[in-house]
């Protein structure tokens, strides 16, 4: 197996085994908002199972392609212990190198069945899957099948990414899936787009000689803030000296590879 279609084919394959008799879902209410009533209900929690048989799916898959070794009962260590009850825990080893260990952790939540995906080792928590399973914040099955999908199929091709120095983390899930947290908003860096500095500082002149008052419009800061952050975030990406970083190389064979005898 050397291809994501070839890999994605072999998880649809595995899917109709490991999902036999439970039944998908359309979005409950793809035209309105929620109702107030249905963030606190959980309906028929039995069918979120479905995750679980998809992750199941891909432990098959990455099984029988070859790709990994597959631990049924793994014990692994938590770099954070992940918001919720975990009952089991399955490990997929990667047999390339560089490539890092992906696992999942079953968890039950108001009788319904959640999965954690994990990587590394010690274990970095990438998603819980559903984050909520309220009847108000479902979407319908497909939604977080695919979500699913998303976050391991990042972890397999290589492209998932956590660095983190202090409180400042980056995560690149996938490639179109990056996010980040605690980067300060920018305040005395933006007075150099100010004209005067001296206007903006609180004074009580007599009414004849007030000056005007300036101020950057918010939605301004905000660009400025922004771009700022993007900057640093892009900087950190590529050059991550000083941060430390979860990530490996993809689990699939180079088509050079897959060529040498």
């Amino acid at each position: 197996m050397h291809s994501v279609a070839e890999l994605i084919a072999s998880v649809d394959a595995a899917f109709v085994e490991t999902g036999r008799g439970l039944a998908r879902w359309e979005d409950p209410h793809p035209d309105r908002r929620p109702s107030e009533e249905e963030y606190s209900r959980l309906t028929n929690p039995q069918k979120w199972r479905i995750l679980r048989a998809r992750a199941e799916a891909w432990l098959k898959a990455l099984d029988a392609g070859g790709l990994a070794v597959i631990d049924p009962d793994a014990a692994v260590v938590w770099e954070e212990q992940p918001r919720a009850d975990v009952v089991g825990v399955q490990r997929a080893s990667p047999r390339g190198s560089g490539a890092i260990p992906l696992t999942f952790a079953w968890t039950r939540f108001d009788g319904a069945t959640g999965v954690v995906i994990g990587v590394g080792d010690p274990v970095v928590v990438v998603e819980l899957v559903p984050d909520c399973g309220c009847d108000a914040c479902d979407s319908g099955s497909q939604a977080v099948l695919d979500e699913l999908d998303e976050y391991v199929l990042g972890v397999v091709t290589g492209e998932y990414r956590r660095l983190r120095r202090g409180k400042r983390q980056i995560t690149v899930s996938a490639r179109d899936h990056l996010s980040w947290s605690g980067f300060e908003r920018p305040s005395q860096s933006l007075w150099r787009f100010v004209p005067s500095r001296d206007e903006l500082v609180p004074r009580q002149p007599a009414r004849t000689n007030r000056k005007r008052s300036f101020r950057l419009p918010r939605a301004l800061l905000r660009y400025f803030a922004s771009n700022r952050r993007n900057r640093q975030v892009e900087k950190a990406l590529a050059r991550p000296k000083g941060w430390h970083e979860v990530s490996g190389s993809s689990w699939l064979p180079s088509r050079q590879q897959a060529c040498d005898p």
